[in-house]
């Protein structure tokens, strides 16, 4: 069934909370706080998905994380984003004064609580301890790095003439 929003008049699903047109609350009683309440418990469910990918270690023989910590820490990006677009609905409504005491109340306990949560699990993320394949590719590519940086440029610019290296350099000779 689909009723009309007050604001711009546009149809919309009888259950909305927030017209996905001009993002006016529908009714700002009980839906504000059941709004702020799935909103938190999408986040929740994000935040119990991100402690558990932190963990996860696949192989056999060789043991590695599943996720890497620039993978954890866009999944927590994710969960702010959320986070962020709540409170921007939120502040929206407060201009339009559609939005109680009550409501920021509840919003400010669950983003003060998040934002604790995301802490620690960023300290579990630098944290986490490497598996010793990771260990080891860590050491490759600090190696690897080394290379790249200390012996080509010697090698290109000490073992091979400088006529040389000036013919490869300009074009058309």
């Amino acid at each position: 069934m689909i009723k009309r929003c007050p604001m711009c008049k546009k149809w919309i699903k009888r259950k909305t909370v927030i017209c996905k047109y001009c993002h006016v609350i529908i009714d700002h009683g009980n839906k504000g706080i059941q709004f702020i309440e799935t909103g938190f418990s999408k986040i929740e469910n994000e935040c119990k998905e991100l402690e558990r990918n932190i963990s996860i270690k696949i192989g056999f023989a060789i043991r590695w994380h599943k996720y890497c910590s620039e993978d954890l820490i866009k999944h927590m990006d994710k969960i702010e984003s959320i986070a962020g677009k709540i409170k921007d609905d939120l502040m929206n409504w407060g201009k339009a004064n559609k939005i109680s005491d009550e409501i920021k109340k509840l919003y400010n306990e669950k983003a003060n609580n998040l934002y604790e949560r995301l802490d620690l699990i960023q300290d579990l993320i630098y944290r986490r301890k490497p598996t010793g394949w990771e260990a080891f590719c860590d050491v490759f590519a600090q190696f690897f790095k080394v290379i790249t940086e200390k012996l080509l440029p010697f090698i290109s610019f000490k073992l091979i003439p400088k006529p040389v290296i000036a013919k490869a350099l300009t074009p058309g000779i």
